[in-house]
């Protein structure tokens, strides 16, 4: 039941056996056991897992995914409701129900060189979905507002940088009517998402 808690607690980040192995004292779990673990709730329906996606490199990173609850009453129970993170809940309802609708769902990272005081860096953004079933191919990410100043542009950020002609949605937790961004980015509610299973048909 603690191992439980600790991935109800990280829930939507990204996180690996071996993390999760060392946030226990010295050797009171191995990786191997997290694993085993990991993969008992993942055969009892308790956990779900999304592994990360290089878009540029498009290939599968190995040792990095995120695990989601395929339950969200019973992941708060474990945690009692004392982490109430309305980011991570959205995020997790979207993902379920993306599988649900029958997509294959991973997390997109997108790295880009950026030159700052004359040195180039390496830096990378999260797609916080790449949804795929045959040939289609959807970019999404789940927000809870982009009223805010700043917000949008942040939301946006990640999906400019992938240069391919496949959908971009920011699904928000806002009574928003659907619209395009002036970046050709469609703004859609979590709400319509959820209550109308051919939304995503038209891209």
């Amino acid at each position: 039941m603690d191992l439980l808690a600790v991935l109800a607690s990280c829930c939507g980040g990204l996180t690996n056996p071996t993390n999760i192995a060392n946030t226990y004292p010295p050797k009171a779990m191995s990786r191997n056991t997290v694993d085993k673990y990991i993969g008992f709730f993942q055969d009892s329906f308790l956990l779900s897992e999304s592994k990360r996606y290089d878009i540029r490199g498009r290939k599968i990173i190995k040792g990095q995914q995120k695990y989601y609850f395929e339950d969200l009453g019973l992941m708060n129970a474990i945690l009692n409701f004392r982490e109430m993170k309305t980011r991570v809940l959205i995020e997790n309802a979207v993902y379920n129900e993306l599988i649900s609708r029958g997509y294959n769902v991973d997390v997109g990272r997108i790295d880009y060189r950026k030159r700052k005081d004359g040195v180039n860096k390496i830096v990378t953004l999260e797609t916080d979905f790449v949804v795929n079933k045959s040939s289609e191919r959807l970019y999404i990410q789940v927000a809870e507002g982009i009223d805010e100043p700043g917000k949008l542009e942040q939301e946006e950020a990640s999906l400019l940088r992938i240069k391919d002609g496949f959908g971009k949605i920011i699904m928000v937790n806002t009574d928003t009517p659907q619209h395009f961004t002036k970046n050709g980015i469609r703004i859609m509610s979590i709400l319509d998402f959820l209550m109308d299973k051919k939304c995503l048909d038209q891209f």
